[in-house]
Order: C-alpha cells, then structure tokens, then sequence
C-alpha cells in the first residue's frame, strides 16, 4: 500500500515537474529537483513508521542485527541425571574426590561433563555463587541427583539451601531429587579406606603415634569415618573370642602401621603398649584377627604380595 502511495506520488510529482518546466523553463529546474527530494525523503520517513507499526519493539530493545546471538547454553541437568545413575559411589577415588582431592582415575564421562560444566556461563556463574570450583559443584550436583542429599564431606560448609538455588541452574526441580536425610549413601568398605589411606599417613606426626599409645585419642578428620566403622564392627569379629579388646583407633592405627612396614620396616617399631612393646609384636593371629575386621587377608602370603580382601 506504502509502495503504491510512493509511485502514485513519484508520478504526481513528475506530471507537475513536467507541467512546470513548460511553463518555467530551464531556470527553475534546480528549485524542482530539490522539492523532488524532499518529497522522496518524507515518504522514506513514512514508509519506516508504518514499517514499525506493523513490526513493533518493546521500547529499549536494540535493533535484533545489531548484536550476534548469545551462544547456545543449554542446561547441564539430563547429562548430570544419566551420569549419577552409573558412577561408582563405592570407589575410594569417587569418594575422596567429594572430599576435595584429586580424582585421577574419573571416567571419561565425567571429564567431557566436566568440560561442558566449565564452557557453560550459567554454570560458572553457580560456581562464584557458591565458591566451589567446577569439578566439586559438579561432583555434588552428582551426588545430590544420586542420593537426594547434600554430600557428608560438605557438612557445615555454609551448604545451606544450595541444592534450592542450584538446581534451578540445571534446568532441575530439587523436589524430584530431595529425599529423606536418614538415607545413608553406600560409602567404600572399611578395606578399601584402610588400603587407601595406609600409604598417605606420615608417622613422623607425634600426634599421630601419639594415638597408637594412648587410650583416648581424637582420631583426625581422614581417619574419623574408618575409626566410626571398625568400632560398629568390632564386637562381631575374631578378637573377642580371642580375649583381645582394643580400642577403635588403636586397632585402626595398628592395621595401618603394619600395611606402610612392608615398604618402611622402621614404622612396625613404633611403640604401641596394646601390642606389648612394639606394632610388630601383636601376636600373628591377633594381626589375622584385626585384618578380618576389614575383610582383608593377613599377613600376605610372601614377600612383597599385596594385601588383598578376603
């Protein structure tokens, strides 16, 4: 209709262009070009406001080719669910991952999520809103997808209300996930925490020898879940019917110096009272017994052999 209005008037105007300079003359040709072009610009003019009219923008709005396209972000959440489905929450390595170690041996699944994690901006954004790296945000969003609970080693780390404000962020609904807190997470056997911490302890800590001598002792933070674990367990095992009681954390310290005095002999020569002298001197039954507690075999059957479960 606009375009018809033009040419009707492009026509108008040079029929009177045509009639005026019969009439004028050569002289007033530059007078007419001019009108002719502010014509053409006013119509120009109208032809954009009625282009608007039919088109509107919300005020403010930039033109939609002025700026590229954000990229493509989308939420990391279907990706989160399929993974937490098959991960091996048993691993010693998973389980000291959520504990804020390395994770060397994390499938490839968990690196390309992991790389999705650390190119999305509404992911990096989660991350400075909590003040956690990549990798632990995503291992917890894991670990709350799996389990319908914030992760035990994030326990009084300022958590509350996390899973609220990060689930939205995954393009999930935490009230799909929550599930009641008495539901413990299946956690690595107390072999596998004994073999895994074994070769991390350094005995030059007194603190740490101090606990193969003392009756109470304070276990540190590593060894608080291996020590909780050996005394739920150490009324159903060989040592009491062999007339041997021991505290907790002595039994679990005593396993550990004897794994780390197959490659250090010094350390079965820390003293320990319970053993009668020394941590090597516990009788070689009694060594069985307190192994059985964490269903390994012992002592290995030559020299150098690992230590395997039972």
């Amino acid at each position: 209709m606009i375009d018809r209005a033009r040419q009707d008037a492009d026509r108008n105007a040079m029929q009177s262009a045509s009639i005026a300079w019969a009439g004028t003359g050569t002289a007033c040709w530059p007078l007419k070009e001019a009108a002719m072009s502010v014509w053409s610009d006013w119509l120009d003019r109208l032809h954009a406001v009625v282009q608007g009219l039919r088109q509107p923008r919300p005020t403010g709005m930039p033109a939609p080719d002025l700026y590229p396209p954000e990229p493509y972000d989308p939420p990391l959440g279907p990706d989160i669910i399929a993974l937490a489905s098959v991960l091996d929450w048993r691993s010693s390595g998973l389980q000291a991952a959520l504990r804020g170690e390395d994770w060397p041996e994390a499938p490839a699944s968990f690196g390309a999520l992991h790389e999705r994690a650390e190119h999305s901006d509404r992911f990096r954004e989660a991350c400075q809103e909590h003040r956690r790296s990549p990798s632990q945000l995503l291992l917890g969003a894991l670990h709350m997808v799996a389990f319908g609970r914030v992760p035990d080693a994030w326990r009084g780390a300022g958590v509350s209300g996390l899973p609220e404000r990060l689930f939205p962020t995954l393009g999930l609904d935490w009230a799909d996930f929550a599930r009641p807190k008495h539901i413990a997470e299946p956690g690595p056997s107390p072999g596998s925490l004994l073999l895994t911490l074994a070769p991390r302890l350094d005995w030059s800590d007194p603190e740490l020898r101090r606990g193969l001598v003392d009756q109470v002792w304070t276990p540190q933070p590593m060894l608080r879940e291996l020590v909780d674990r050996a005394r739920e367990r150490a009324d159903a095992t060989l040592l009491y019917e062999l007339g041997v009681a021991l505290p907790a954390h002595t039994l679990v310290l005593a396993c550990l110096a004897l794994l780390r005095s197959l490659d250090d002999p010094a350390i079965g020569e820390l003293p320990c009272p319970a053993a009668g002298g020394s941590v090597g001197d516990f009788p070689n039954a009694v060594q069985t017994a307190m192994f059985l507690l964490f269903d390994l075999k012992w002592p290995p059957t030559r020299l150098g052999a690992p230590v395997g479960f039972i």
